[in-house]
């Protein structure tokens, strides 16, 4: 017979010896690791429907003893996980289960507060409230026109911004920072060109949302745009992303062709070809 189904009379074995148990402990930590096997093992379309059920129905049965949290706690975690395959088109439905988990998480720390599935709570209610902050920029932009930002953020109502000019000598120096929050701290010294904040829709529902952010136009130059949940720009408890683009109305064709290379300067929003175009080639 297959080891899985060996398993299965192990746990269920291990469950009855405990079922008279004056403390519920050992009985909850075994029917635990049973639901959690049959759970992975399962190929039912409705193994997820009956091991949350199985999880209820254990809470349910040991809600008079601090042991009953750690069911609890893997409800929430259940239902977090379903907040985890929210997506607005594909899995819309999804979209306040998180919300579920940080309600049981709450009533389960104020339950019993020194138990393990509390704290247990505890640490997935701060990974769910946890903020995030990514953007995405093009790698060239136009100059003297308004470009995009494309932000994806968790858990925040209000982005600070502010864009500034990276000179050559300033790559040189960042090229020898291997460590983030060293080059953070450069670019925060860096002279400020604009800065600005933005209000951003938050449903509370402590799930991941984009939105596209105007960045102010600029002249020909490299810039890094930096977003932050404070005005400080600080990692300290926050969140902060930084980008760099290129402001430049030049485009690079290539073409090989026989051993030879031909370069052809275009402008990069009309096409039209550049002539005295000088070209430095770095091997």
């Amino acid at each position: 017979l297959s080891t899985k189904f060996y398993a299965v009379q192990v746990l269920q074995d291990l469950v009855r010896f405990h079922l008279k148990d004056e403390n519920p402990t050992a009985l909850v930590d075994a029917d635990l690791k049973r639901l959690k096997h049959m759970r992975e093992i399962s190929i039912s379309p409705n193994k997820e429907e009956f091991y949350l059920e199985g999880l209820k129905s254990l809470e349910n049965n040991t809600l008079t003893h601090a042991s009953y949290a750690m069911a609890s706690y893997e409800i929430a975690n259940f239902h977090s996980q379903l907040g985890n395959k929210y997506h607005p088109i594909n899995s819309p439905d999804s979209q306040w289960e998180k919300k579920k988990a940080i309600e049981l998480c709450e009533a389960t720390i104020a339950r019993y507060p020194n138990s393990s599935g509390a704290k247990n709570c505890q640490v997935l209610k701060a990974s769910i409230l946890s903020k995030s902050l990514q953007f995405t920029l093009e790698n060239t932009n136009i100059p003297q026109q308004d470009f995009r930002a494309l932000v994806s953020y968790k858990n925040i109502s209000k982005v600070y911004a502010k864009i500034a000019l990276v000179t050559p000598n300033d790559e040189k120096a960042l090229e020898k920072m291997n460590k983030t929050a060293e080059r953070l701290n450069y670019l925060n010294k860096l002279k400020v060109l604009n800065s600005w904040t933005v209000e951003l829709p938050n449903q509370e529902d402590y799930q991941s949302h984009n939105i596209e952010l105007k960045i102010p136009a600029q002249t020909y130059g490299k810039y890094v745009v930096m977003m932050a949940t404070n005005d400080r720009f600080s990692m300290k408890k926050e969140a902060v992303a930084f980008q760099y683009t290129v402001v430049t109305a030049l485009s690079v064709l290539k073409n090989q062709h026989k051993g030879t290379t031909d370069f052809f300067a275009t402008h990069r929003e009309t096409g039209e070809p550049l002539a005295n175009v000088k070209f430095e080639i770095y091997a």
